[in-house]
């Protein structure tokens, strides 16, 4: 996973990877949740799945990776005295849902309004929020959070399935690494 500098974030920049644009974000997460195993357990934070949809979204898996693993990060970062993070795909109509739900202390204002795109009050914190908006918009997607301090977080994400006819090439580990 190539590593993005805030430079290239903040001047608007940043590119997105167009070499592969179909994923599937269940076999995805899955491979996610493996990398991330490790900080998991360290963190004594439990993972829940419930990834119901083999569908192929039109996102990177690049991207998508991005994407999954900032989310994840944080959750992580939010219980810092353990706790579990639940991971879910589903089908809206003509998209596909990842949510992402923890058990944490909540997102502040700030954090919220970087990740929805709102100028938050202080500039220096969120960069990984914002890479997760600037790729979620790349991919035509959208974001929606609820969050309650004290109470956790719920992240959902909509992505665009592959139309019918697409670049069908599926993603697999092999490849994405």
């Amino acid at each position: 996973m190539r590593a993005i500098t805030t430079l290239e974030l903040l001047s608007g920049k940043l590119e997105t990877s167009t070499l592969d644009r179909s994923t599937n974000l269940s076999a995805l997460v899955t491979d996610v949740l493996s990398d991330l195993e490790v900080e998991f357990e360290r963190a004594k934070v439990q993972v829940e799945r419930s990834l119901r949809v083999e569908s192929l979204v039109d996102i990177s898996p690049i991207d998508a990776r991005h994407i999954l693993t900032n989310i994840l990060r944080n959750a992580v970062q939010a219980m810092p005295k353990g706790g579990t993070v639940h991971v879910q795909t589903s089908s809206e109509g003509q998209e596909v849902a990842i949510t992402i739900s923890d058990t944490g202390c909540g997102m502040g204002p700030d954090a919220k309004a970087v990740l929805l795109g709102r100028k938050p009050k202080k500039l220096n914190r969120g960069i990984g929020l914002r890479v997760v908006r600037h790729l979620v918009a790349a991919a035509r997607g959208s974001i929606h959070v609820s969050s309650r301090r004290g109470r956790g977080t719920k992240i959902q994400i909509l992505l665009p399935m592959v139309e019918a006819g697409a670049n069908s090439a599926t993603w697999n580990t092999a490849s994405a690494a």
